[in-house]
């Protein structure tokens, strides 16, 4: 006598109640399908509403920035405590074919173009105004002027004085005294150290001009646009070479690639309909092909997917440019229960009434598709909690679309299907129902009329079930079956599914990591040869970063020199480049203590005293960014007028740099410079850190191989306690198994195709969890409902239950309709590798290896698993345990009976 905690009474009685609800509600269906259809149409078109809430997201810079990390945290204590600062604009230059570009004739050029950016450039008019470089440049507190941050005003942008330069001479004073040219140079050549230790400079291959604005949003943004479309017509390309780039331009390319590509998704949706129509029946007969079935259910699930976003932009949920790929992996992957859910009906017996017929065929496939779907949910859900703005949002975004096509599957299809079929029975034309086949009309069309005989019996059919199996499944049941299960091919399959595992696991410590910024705009975007400048002419990207220092005893002049020595440790670092003297507050607030002769007048604890003064002077107030005087502010920025009190212990002050990123590994390499930096500052006793928004996206490379395991462990986890209450747990335990292994190869794919992992590849892996388990929890879901029945009969005296006899029925019955799944997710997909973006070719290149490895696990590994490994823990109590023969091993006239 079972307990009350027996597991398999309750997982038998969980699945018996689920069936007979189903199959209750196919009859139902069957009998109302005009209530049914329209109840369904108007629930999927409410939930459409919620696209109207729908947030376009493409800044890059927040969708691939892991929010937990020390980067994002220092993003946001600057941003409160000091301001937001404004995007900036690049502009590139070289000579073209190479050279030095420190001569009159390109500078003039590029005097040509910064009196452009400053004078004519201008966005479209907003609310009647149309915004110059003078509306939104980033201005110094108490300042009217746009701050002035490249090279040419050692000229004071004047082409006379350029033109009777000594530009060499000029450049290298500039450097001895002021800045270090580096800061904004590429290909630099120094002469050797003089007796003085001074260089000069002898040449230069590349100039960098950035332009600081003072916003993120607004007309800010809307010139970025501005000056990015006409800054290349502003210069001569036969004298000077240039590129640009700014956060808008790189927001717009990403967005251009979605739209660029939307009729490449729409061709590949026209790929999945055409092969339905193909797949569902025969299409070159009038009356048996089903071209308005597949028509109506791809209509359904193209609104289902609409309904699902709805769901998650009503919720707030921001839409990012990776979601568009969605619907090609939604339709191809629905589309499994749609053809299963056909091939069931089509197996059950035709001499029954339709919704005897329609009960039968669902309370089989209908469960399987409820299992399948709930763990493609669950394992999406988990991918959501990812620290990644953007993989949540995907990820989001799918566990909507997947549920809601559930919902439209068991509504919309069934009603759909139920017409179809009752046009089916009455030998009517397939795309056009009110037409008999022979060619007599027949209107009004009877399709509604439940008393018309061929709706409740259909033709007879002499043929027993397994007859009825189509070359295909003959050929699983007779040939491909026997063969896989015989002991030394299963042995074999083991041991090669193994080996492929230990490869993969060994190739993946050897990954490369980091997400290029060219793999995420089109391949014909104009940032293409920005990235490439900075690449050859540049040697990497210039990161312009904040030392902060916080928590201190600011007016204590031992602070200062613990501050002071840091900054200069940093400075002898061949990547750093620290701003002049002139340019760092506390090295201006010193000299005017000293020339106001006040030095004297404050103690050692007493440095500070008289900073508020000092910021509250007009050519000091753009010092004013570099201090934080209250805790919490108002920002000092902000404040109109200061004094001594106001400023007297400043809770935290910040100096600027500019550090090289590395050509190669840059995100890590740029975090392990940042590491170091801050180790100078710890080393002394003080409480800071190195701030850059850059440093956003970078981080997420030092965590990934944190986030993709736990990943990997939560989602296997949660799979597992899913299917449990579906399957015997050691079913459920190779369930699990074999999607950690899918998992695992990819990490094989990854190496083998040269992909690095990062948020794009991850975004990869995370769907592999949800596609890859349909493969294997369709095929387990039948091999434990054939066996529960083999058991059942055993009890009642019948033959032996036998696991690889359950197991060929199951590859009969369901393998098949699993092949045609994975093929249509493979058509789905196959668009998406003539996209014009290599970030969708990895899309497309990872999501091809998930359907091979889930169909390769699903279909070969996992029927071992269940003939050779899935009897043995029956001893445990959770299942009872079943005699077999000596010979277990399936012969044809057993797997005929299937």
């Amino acid at each position: 006598m079972p307990g009350p905690f027996d597991m398999k009474v309750l997982r038998d009685r969980l699945h018996h109640s689920i069936a007979h609800t189903l199959q209750r509600w196919a009859v139902f269906v069957a009998r109302n399908p005009f209530k049914v259809l329209p109840t369904s149409l108007l629930v999927l078109i409410i939930m459409c509403a919620g696209l109207t809430q729908l947030v376009q997201e493409n800044r890059a810079g927040y969708l691939w920035s892991p929010t937990n990390e020390k980067a994002y945290q220092a993003w946001e204590y600057v941003k409160n405590t000091f301001g937001e600062d404004g995007h900036v604009m690049a502009l590139y230059a070289r000579v073209p074919g190479g050279g030095n570009i420190l001569t009159e004739e390109p500078l003039l050029e590029l005097l040509k173009a910064h009196e452009w950016t400053t004078e004519e450039c201008e966005t479209e008019p907003i609310n009647g105004k149309a915004y110059k470089w003078e509306d939104v440049c980033h201005k110094y507190p108490e300042d009217d002027d746009c701050a002035s941050e490249n090279f040419l005003d050692i000229w004071n942008y004047n082409a006379g004085k350029i033109k009777k330069a000594k530009i060499l001479d000029d450049v290298s004073f500039f450097h001895q005294n002021v800045l270090n040219v580096e800061s904004f140079t590429g290909g630099l050549v120094l002469t050797d150290k003089d007796s003085r230790s001074e260089q000069r400079v002898k040449s230069a291959e590349g100039l960098i001009m950035t332009y600081s604005l003072k916003s993120v949003d607004g007309p800010s943004y809307d010139f970025q646009r501005a000056w990015y479309l006409g800054i290349a017509a502003q210069v001569d390309p036969a004298v000077v070479e240039i590129a640009y780039v700014n956060n808008r331009a790189f927001d717009d390319e990403s967005n251009r690639l979605v739209i660029g590509d939307l009729p490449i998704f729409f061709l590949g949706m026209m790929i999945i309909l055409v092969y339905l129509v193909l797949t569902l029946g025969p299409i070159t007969s009038a009356d048996r092909s089903r071209v308005l079935l597949g028509f109506f259910v791809f209509l359904n699930l193209v609104l289902a997917l609409a309904a699902g976003f709805g769901i998650a932009a009503a919720a707030g949920t921001p839409f990012p440019p990776i979601v568009p790929l969605l619907p090609l992996i939604v339709l191809g992957v629905q589309l499994d229960g749609v053809i299963i859910m056909v091939d069931f009906l089509n197996h059950e017996d035709p001499a029954g009434d339709l919704p005897t017929r329609l009960g039968a065929a669902f309370s089989e496939a209908g469960p399987a598709i409820l299992l399948t779907t709930c763990t493609t949910v669950v394992a999406f859900a988990v991918g959501s909690q990812v620290d990644l703005p953007a993989v949540t949002s995907f990820c989001i975004y799918a566990a909507c679309a997947f549920t809601v096509s559930m919902f439209s599957t068991f509504t919309f299809f069934l009603s759909v299907l139920v017409l179809d079929e009752r046009r089916l029975i009455a030998g009517r034309v397939s795309f056009f129902p009110c037409v008999r086949a022979a060619g007599c009309p027949s209107c009004p069309c009877s399709l509604h009329d439940p008393t018309d005989p061929a709706i409740t019996k259909g033709p007879s059919m002499d043929k027993p079930a397994h007859e009825r199996h189509g070359p295909i499944q003959r050929f699983v049941r007779d040939t491909y079956a026997p063969t896989l299960l015989k002991p030394p091919v299963a042995a074999t399959v083991v041991a090669v599914f193994v080996i492929l595992g230990a490869l993969s696991a060994a190739g993946a410590p050897f990954l490369d990591l980091g997400l290029d910024n060219a793999d995420v705009v089109p391949d014909d975007s104009f940032l293409k040869t920005t990235f490439e400048f900075e690449q050859t002419t540049f040697g990497g990207s210039r990161i312009g970063a904040d030392i902060v220092v916080r928590n201190a005893s600011f007016s204590d002049r031992r602070t200062m020199e613990l501050i002071r020595d840091s900054i200069a440790e940093m400075r002898r670092q061949d990547y750093v480049v620290v701003v002049p003297r002139q340019s760092v507050w506390h090295a201006q607030y010193s000299d005017w203590l000293k020339s106001n002769g006040k030095d004297d007048d404050l103690g050692r604890k007493e440095y500070t005293d008289k900073l508020g003064t000092f910021l509250d002077k007009d050519r000091f107030a753009r010092f004013r960014e570099q201090v934080a005087c209250e805790d919490p502010p108002p920002l000092t920025r902000n404040v109109d007028s200061l004094d001594d009190d106001d400023c007297k212990d400043p809770v935290a002050v910040r100096y600027f740099i500019t550090i090289k990123r590395p050509i190669s590994n840059e995100g890590l390499d740029a975090i392990a410079r940042r590491n170091e930096l801050e180790a100078m500052l710890t080393r002394r006793g003080l409480d800071g850190f190195i701030h850059s928004v850059i440093f956003l996206t970078d981080e997420f490379d030092t965590v990934i191989w944190e986030v993709v395991l736990s990943n990997m462990g939560f989602a296997c986890l949660s799979i597992f306690v899913i299917v449990i209450f579906f399957t015997p747990p050691v079913v459920a335990a190779w369930i699990t198994v074999c999607v950690a292994s899918i998992y695992v190869d990819l990490f094989g794919v990854l190496y083998m195709l040269r992909i690095p992992l990062n948020g794009v590849s991850f975004t990869c892996l995370v769907m592999s969890v949800g596609l890859s388990v349909d493969y294997c929890v369709h095929l387990s879901h039948a091999f434990d409902v054939y066996h529960d029945q083999a058991e059942k009969d055993m009890a009642a005296g019948g033959e032996p239950a036998d696991t690889k006899v359950a197991v060929v029925k199951a590859l009969t019955k369901m393998g098949v309709s699993v092949l045609k799944g994975g093929w249509t997710t493979i058509l789905g997909i196959f668009i998406i590798a003539f996209s014009s973006s290599n970030a969708f070719r990895v899309f497309f290149q990872c999501l091809v290896f998930t359907v091979i490895l889930g169909a390769l696990h699903g279909l070969v590994l996992m029927p071992v698993l269940l003939a050779y490994a899935s009897q043995p823990l029956t001893t445990l109590g959770l299942r009872r345990p079943a005699s077999s023969p000596k010979s277990a091993e399936p012969t044809k006239s057993t797997a005929n009976k299937v």
